[in-house]
Order: C-alpha cells, then structure tokens, then sequence
C-alpha cells in the first residue's frame, strides 16, 4: 500500500514537471512572437542608418519607410525617413531636369509629383509644378452597331479608337468604350499658354484590329471610320479672355444645363480628302473658319480652371452612320435635347477624373465661322 502511494506521488510529480514545461515553452514562444516586429523594426532602422551612411538615399529611404510602417509612433525612425527623403527629393529634381531636356514630359512630370511629396518644402519643386497644365479630352461615339458589325471583318482583337492632334504635333489616342461610347485622354503642357488648348483636333475615329495569320504571326491594322487626318490649324488669331486672378471655381455640372443651350441641328458630313480650318479666338468664345463650314474636328466647348491649371476640352457626341450608297462613313454631332443625351454627366462619376470638372465660370464654346 505504502509502495503503490509513493509510486502514484512520483507520477504526479512528473506530469507536473512535464506540464510546466510545456507552459514555459509556450511563455517564450509568445514572447518571441511579440519581439518580432520589434526586431523587424530594429533591423530596418539599423540597415537604414548603413545606407544612409554610404549616401545611398533611396535604399535608406526604403529601409526607414519600412522602419516606419512596422511602428508608425517612433519618432526617431520617422525624423531619419523626413531626413533621407529631403535628399532623394534633390535626385528625383535632377532626374525631373533631365527628363524635361529630352522630351519625356510624363515621366519628368510624374518624377515631378514623387519631388512634392518627398520634400513639399522644397522651393524650385513648387515653382516648376505651377508650370504644368493638365488637359482632358473627352465626348462620345455613338455607332449604328448593326452596320459596324457588318462592314467590319472579324478579327481576334477589335478596339474602338479615336485619336487626336496635340498643339506640339504629337497623337494622342483614346479607347472608345464599347458599353457606351465615351472616350477620354489626358495630355500635359509645359509652359504653355492655355489659349493653345483650342489647338487640339480629332485625326481620326477608328477601329484597331489584330488578325492571326497563316504564319502564325499577328498584324494590326487601323481601319478608319473618320479620318481628318494630321490637321493644324493654317492661323489663329485673337485672345480668349482668360481670368487672370483667382476666383472661386464652380462646379461644371451644376452648370451644364445653361451651357447647352445652343442648338445648331448639323447635316451628316462626309468629311472631305483635305480639311483646313484657322481659329479666331474672340474672346468668350472660339470661331473655326474651315472647310464646307464644318467644325467636327475641334473641340465643342473649352473649360479653364484657372486654380488648378486643368482644362477640359469636351468634344461632345458624335453621330457615325455608314452610307451603303457610296460605302463611307458619315459624322455629324448630336444636339443635347434632354439631360440624358449628355455623356458628360456619366463620365463625372469616375472619381480620378474628378479635379476636371470644376472651371472659373466661362465656357468658351466653338462656332463656325462662315
């Protein structure tokens, strides 16, 4: 009785050393879980200040972001992030310089935005972004589809395009979205005058195809719908009136309404092999002086905002039919009679695009000029 009592008591003492080292082994195993993000801190930190040390500012600027993220409270990893990003800001503006030289405006303009939000302090950078405007091309295509889909050969990719003619000679090309026609870009000017805005022109309305060929290999063509081709215009003379102080801006939808009045009912056009036109700006509003007195190459309507430096060129909507007795598509664009004719409406639910649609309360429409 007394051996199986003392044998009983050895068990117990056992299962309770087993025991107590199962909860010691998971104190520490807890305890290692919570240091680990301490030590990724301290990791990063520490490689950063190695970095940094060897004048390397974007690895430093790297490892300290990371320092930061992990424990956002430390004002010590913090301040050395602010520190290094002061001089990545001072590369990126040298790079911002060179990309200018040579041409490459979006990609200067975007190492531009990385210089602000890496050092907003920084002088030279804030003066240069004032130099910048920002111009979004938009309207909408509408298709009798039956007669697109007809007059079209099947390919394995098919794209609705549109593309335009910038001031500075370039083509810039927006999809034309096939659910409902819009289509949109955006372009950048440096150190321009915003009266150059009125420059901008349709080349073409289109469709991009890519075929598979017997070799295996892809071709792609462009079949024009549309085509204006590479037009400038021959002159352009006089001024819009522009603000030149600030005033409060507005928002263009609440507007729209009053600016669509206008109703000019157009003929559908065949465009012909040689379009020329001059503008004549005349304050408040853009007269086109072309060919057969058409204006369906230029804008609509210009909007300025002068706060943000941003336009909004609105090409409105277009009428494409194709005319099976000579085999050619014709354009006209489309008066607004009610509120749901206008795309425009549509297209400000799309939240990026938002900044384009206040302006400094003038609209300065495009009228032909005989």
């Amino acid at each position: 009785m007394f051996m199986m009592s003392s044998s009983r008591k050895r068990l117990q003492i056992i299962q309770f050393l087993r025991w107590s080292d199962v909860r010691q082994f998971w104190k520490y195993a807890l305890l290692l879980l919570l240091s680990l993000p301490l030590l990724g801190c301290s990791f990063a930190y520490d490689q950063g200040v190695r970095l940094e040390a060897e004048e390397r500012w974007e690895e430093a600027s790297t490892s300290y972001r990371e320092a930061v993220i992990a424990n956002p409270g430390n004002s010590v990893y913090l301040g050395a992030l602010l520190r290094v990003n002061r001089h990545v800001a001072k590369d990126n503006l040298q790079r911002y310089r060179e990309y200018l030289a040579a041409g490459e405006r979006v990609k200067a303009f975007a190492r531009l935005q990385a210089v602000r939000q890496q050092d907003p302090n920084l002088a030279e950078a804030a003066e240069e972004e004032k130099l910048w405007s920002h111009i979004l091309l938009s309207g909408r295509v509408r298709f009798e589809f039956e007669q697109l889909q007809t007059n079209v050969r099947l390919a394995d990719e098919m794209q609705l395009q549109i593309r335009f003619n910038t001031p500075a000679g370039k083509t810039i090309t927006a999809p034309i979205l096939s659910e409902s026609g819009i289509f949109f870009v955006e372009d950048l000017t440096y150190r321009q005058n915003p009266q150059i805005f009125a420059q901008y022109s349709v080349q073409s309305i289109g469709l991009k195809l890519a075929r598979s060929e017997p070799s295996g290999l892809s071709r792609r063509e462009y079949q024009k719908f549309i085509d204006f081709r590479e037009i400038q215009p021959l002159r352009v003379q006089g001024q819009l009136d522009f603000p030149t102080t600030m005033v409060p801006s507005r928002y263009l939808i609440a507007d729209r309404s009053r600016v669509l009045l206008r109703q000019q009912n157009p003929q559908e056009w065949n465009p012909p092999r040689l379009v020329q036109y001059e503008l004549l700006l005349q304050g408040d509003r853009i007269a086109v002086r072309s060919t057969d007195q058409r204006r369906e190459f230029a804008a609509d309507i210009l909007y300025w905002n002068l706060e943000d430096q941003r336009a909004l060129l609105d090409f409105g909507v277009y009428d494409l039919r194709f005319q099976a007795e000579n085999r050619n598509w014709a354009i006209r664009r489309k008066d607004y009679q009610e509120s749901t004719d206008d795309y425009l409406l549509e297209l400000a639910e799309n939240l990026a695009l938002s900044p384009y649609f206040f302006y400094s309360g003038i609209a300065y429409p495009f009228v032909v000029q005989p």
